[in-house]
This record gives structure tokens, sequence and C-alpha cells, in this order.
């Protein structure tokens, strides 16, 4: 059942997931991860409207307030979880924009001293994080 739910409703609705998550190095099917993200947003939204229902009890607060707030809850956690693509291509960049520099001057300095470009990538490939890891693609 959750299978049809995620191929009819929310994998329309996420059309760039595929690669967003290719981009942030997931490697994960974009159907696979929207399951887990459902089932963690609905675990979220029991949980803390569990909780809520708890606190209504010992505040004389009808618990149907809880129930109420489970969809919301669910809904913005569902949101919350997507948003880690996003996140994790963000933070790539970030570590990549931080060691261009560093890479591209131990690749200019290997050149200008005669070494060939196929060395001086090797050499680049190897301690400047995120971008030796794309030299090495």
């Amino acid at each position: 059942m959750l299978d049809k739910i995620v191929e009819m409703y929310l994998l329309p609705r996420f059309p760039n997931l595929k690669q967003q998550l290719k981009v942030a190095k997931i490697n994960v099917d974009p159907k696979a991860f929207l399951q887990r993200a459902l089932i963690t947003a609905l675990s979220i939204g029991f949980g803390i409207s569990l909780i809520i229902g708890l606190l209504c009890f010992n505040y004389n607060i009808h618990p149907i307030f809880a129930l109420l707030l489970f969809p919301f809850i669910t809904t913005l956690s569902f949101f919350y979880i997507m948003l880690y693509p996003h996140a994790k291509i963000i933070h790539r960049k970030w570590e990549i924009d931080r060691e261009v520099v560093f890479a591209s001057r131990h690749i200019l300095i290997s050149l200008k001293s005669g070494m060939p470009l196929y060395d001086a990538l090797l050499g680049a490939a190897e301690g400047y994080g995120e971008v030796s890891k794309e030299i090495e693609e």
C-alpha cells in the first residue's frame, strides 16, 4: 500500500529528486527515499502527537487537540526530511569551494615544474577532501 501511495502521489510531486540524490551522493532510489521519508514523518508525527496527548491529560485539555495536530506535524516533518538532499548538496558545495583553491594551486605548481597533467591530477586526488573525490571520479 505504501508503494502505491509513493508511486501515485509523491513521486510525481518531486520530479528533481533523482538528480538531487545523485548530486548529493546519496545512493538511494527516489522511491525508496520517499518511502523512508514518509515512514519517518509518520513516526515523528505519532510520537510528538502522543507526547502532546499525554500533556493534554496533565493540563486538562481535551486530547482531541493532539489528534488534530497529527497531520500538521507529520506534513511538517515530511517536508523537513525532504530538505536533506538539498542540505547535503549545499554542504558538498561548501566543502568543494573551501578546497578548490588549494587543489588548483597544487596542480598549477606541478604543471609549472614540468610534471605531466595526469601525474598532477593524481597528486591532487589526495588530501583535498571533496575536490579530491571529484578529481578521482
